[in-house]
Parts: C-alpha cells; structure tokens; sequence
C-alpha cells in the first residue's frame, strides 16, 4: 500500500513536473520502499541516465550485496546438506548387537518378543511404544492401522 502510494507520487513527478532533481528526492525519501528500478519505466527513451548514475549504481551495490549474501547461504546450506549426507551414510554402516536379554528402556518389555528400534545414541524401543511417543512419524490415519498391525506381533 505504501508502495503504491510513493509510485504514484514518483510518477506524477516524472510525467508532469518532468524534474529529475525533484524525482531523486521522490527516491531518496523512500528509500526503504522505493527503488530507483521501479521509476525507470515512467521515463521515456530519451532522458539523460547520467542525472540517475549515483542512484543506479547504489542499487547495483546493494544487488551485488545481496547476490554475495545468497552466495555464501547457498555455500553454507550445502555444507550443511554434505555434513547430514555423511552422517546418514555413517549411520547406515552403524550397527548395533541386542542381546536378548534387553527390554525396551520405557515399558520393560523384553525387546525380541516384537518389533523394536535401536537408535544411534543406543537406546531402544518398542515399535508401539516408538509410535506412541512420537506421533508425527505416520499421518493419524496410518498411525492406528499400524498400530493394530503391529499388536499382531
């Protein structure tokens, strides 16, 4: 909404004041919510860019700026993606040995009576139990049916 209302502003200044000095003022007042690409189009072809070369170049600064910001996110989002890949790939040669005196660490059920979990941190669970306390691995829907799929075993 504010946008709007400083475009309109900057192009009544551009089409009817036709004052480039007046214009720049236009933008350095709303510096925060105008750009000096978003009055360009309200020139026609035959303005001189020279009166507007400070404005443009600032704005170039700021898109380098923010390209270099992105950058360095898409930098450290790929470090962080490459480190997680590793971790999963360390994980999956993980194994574990149960012994068959174990029970589950919260209903003491000896766990190779059903189906269970062995997490990396060593603890385990039972498959139900698993589910119970962490609801938001299956859809409600699913969660009941192997709820009861898993009472069979």
């Amino acid at each position: 909404m504010i946008k709007k209302l400083w475009l309109m502003i900057a192009r009544h200044v551009v089409e009817e004041e036709k004052d480039i000095k007046r214009v720049m003022d236009v933008i350095n007042r709303a510096e925060e919510v105008l750009k000096i690409e978003d009055i360009l189009p309200f020139f026609n072809d035959f303005f001189y860019i020279d009166d507007f070369k400070d404005a443009i170049c600032k704005s170039l600064e700021i898109y380098n700026q923010n390209i270099n910001q992105l950058n360095d996110d898409m930098k450290d989002a790929t470090d962080s993606a490459e480190r997680i890949h590793n971790d999963i790939s360390n994980l999956k040669r993980k194994n574990c040995v149960v012994e068959s005196s174990k029970n589950c660490y919260l209903c003491d059920i000896p766990l190779l009576t059903r189906s269970f979990y062995v997490f990396p941190c060593s603890h385990m669970f039972t498959l139900p139990v698993s589910l119970r306390k962490s609801p938001g691995i299956f859809p409600r829907g699913r969660q009941r049916k192997f709820l009861k799929f898993t009472k069979c075993y």
